[in-house]
């Protein structure tokens, strides 16, 4: 299993950008472990929350540095956007976030807008940085996105692990009504329901728990509520993956012990039909003794007779 490893939002500002959409490029990936949110970080969008807050001095440079954030923020978010768009399923949090993109989105927008027509730099800057506070497009923004994705993949894997336990249940009932000891399996397939639901609702309890992350506007406080809330949505992705990992080890372990089965009723049908056959046979050798002992007695009363 792919594991999580989540540095400290207060100490490095965690930039979730995923790319679930590649993940979820082939229908052997459901059966995987969501894509590794710490592990599609890109280092350079990383430092862009504490690069880019840095505030030119001049309103021409101020301006031009606005332009520059802001299409970075944007281009990020169409890019989200679309990985939504090709997402395979849908756990209950990708409308929300979509419609977080595009509220965003308009955001920045107007928020450049009135920083391009601004004459004043005092006032150009105040507006400049709250691209940072007001809209937190890596810190706040970008963890709804791509929780909610993972939990879409699991909601995917869930239903792929459904559709072939359904399969197996199928086997082990003919199986039994063959004669076959089903036992093992059956007692595994028992187990397996319990954790896909519990792959679903971990995953969906952590995109609903950063859905509706609000931006720190400068507040500390806020800035180590979020981080917080990010950290937990990211262990219960964990633990997610973790019970639709044991999910499918079970039905791998029960779709063996059922090839085991069947291979074991085999042998007895063929040790119980070679046993048949080793019976009629010494009935028929019985018999033609029998036969033969009648023959040689019938003779001698014959020859007595005479």
């Amino acid at each position: 299993m792919k594991t999580y490893k989540f540095r400290s939002l207060l100490l490095v500002p965690a930039l979730l950008v995923a790319a679930p959409a590649a993940a979820l490029a082939s229908d052997s990936s459901s059966t995987q472990a969501s894509p590794p949110l710490e592990a599609s970080l890109k280092s350079a969008e990383t430092a862009l929350e504490q690069r880019g807050s840095a505030t030119p001095e001049s309103l021409g440079g101020l301006k031009t540095k606005a332009g520059v954030e802001v299409a970075k923020r944007q281009s990020s978010l169409t890019k989200w956007a679309a990985q939504i768009a090709q997402s395979k399923a849908d756990c209950g949090q990708n409308a929300a976030a979509t419609a977080r993109i595009a509220t965003t989105q308009a955001n920045l927008a107007g928020l450049n807008s009135q920083i391009q027509a601004a004459t004043d730099l005092a006032a150009a800057k105040v507006l400049y940085r709250q691209i940072f506070t007001h809209q937190r497009v890596y810190l706040v923004v970008s963890p709804a996105v791509h929780v909610a994705l993972a939990c879409s993949h699991q909601s995917s894997r869930s239903v792929v692990l459904t559709n072939r336990l359904t399969e197996l249940q199928g086997k082990v009932a003919t199986a039994t009504a063959a004669g076959a000891n089903t036992s093992g399996a059956s007692a595994l397939l028992a187990q397996v329901p319990a954790l896909i639901q519990a792959g679903k609702t971990t995953a969906t309890t952590a995109a609903i728990s950063v859905a509706g992350l609000a931006p720190d506007l400068g507040v500390e406080a806020t800035k180590t509520t979020n981080a917080t809330a990010v950290t937990s949505a990211k262990g219960l992705i964990k633990q997610s993956d973790s019970s639709l990992d044991s999910a499918g080890r079970l039905l791998n372990d029960a779709a063996k012990l059922l090839v085991s089965a069947k291979k074991d009723d085999a042998k007895a049908d063929k040790k119980a039909a070679n046993e048949a056959e080793k019976t009629a046979k010494e009935s028929e050798r019985a018999a033609n003794k029998a036969k033969q002992q009648a023959e040689v007695e019938a003779k001698k009363g014959s020859k007595k007779n005479k």
